[in-house]
């Protein structure tokens, strides 16, 4: 999409629900603002509106906004190199997700943990966490998330020398997609 034009939209929908004093509004318009960024290459600007999301979510008790917000800081951070980052965020956003019994944005989180440990040398334990959040969508019936935690698992498995793993995997996650 043209995110570039997007992330002007959502400029301006910002600066509304400040004009108004509507902090949760403001907390989702810069949430989704910090992943519209991320989008167009803006890391910093990222970083800045998910760490203001988080800042007022985290004022409003709003814990799935939290969970939310750290979860696309990680995803930030795994962008920029800050693996260490990354993965606290994500940890935290997991607790979160768990506390919640909310079971969707516990794969998500341990989704993007996995890919942040597969990124950061951890195989053992990116294999373990993708493995995690792949029977938490097939648990859902969530093929999209199945079919990206197999892919993962499949370049971990790649990565470790297990090729028949992988190439089961990739077959699997490419039907998915198909």
């Amino acid at each position: 999409g043209d995110y570039q034009r997007a992330a002007q939209l959502q400029e301006e929908a910002l600066a509304a629900a400040r004009a108004v004093g509507d902090r949760r509004g403001q907390a989702g318009i810069l949430n989704y603002l910090g992943v519209t960024r991320q989008l167009t290459g803006d890391f910093p600007g990222a970083a800045k509106a998910q760490e203001e999301a988080l800042v007022i979510y985290r004022e409003l008790g709003d814990r799935r906004g939290v969970g939310n917000a750290l979860n696309n800081l990680g995803g930030v951070c795994r962008f920029i190199g800050d693996y260490q980052g990354a993965a606290r965020a994500q940890e935290e956003a997991l607790v979160i997700y768990r506390d919640l019994g909310d079971r969707y944005g516990q794969a998500n989180a341990l989704y993007y943990l996995g890919i942040v440990r597969r990124a950061a040398g951890d195989l053992p334990a990116a294999a373990r966490t993708l493995d995690d959040a792949l029977a938490i969508y097939r648990d859902l019936g969530s093929k999209t998330g199945e079919g990206n935690a197999l892919s993962n698992l499949g370049a971990v498995w790649t990565l470790t020398g297990d090729l028949p793993g992988a190439a089961r995997a990739l077959e699997t996650s490419l039907d998915i997609y198909r």
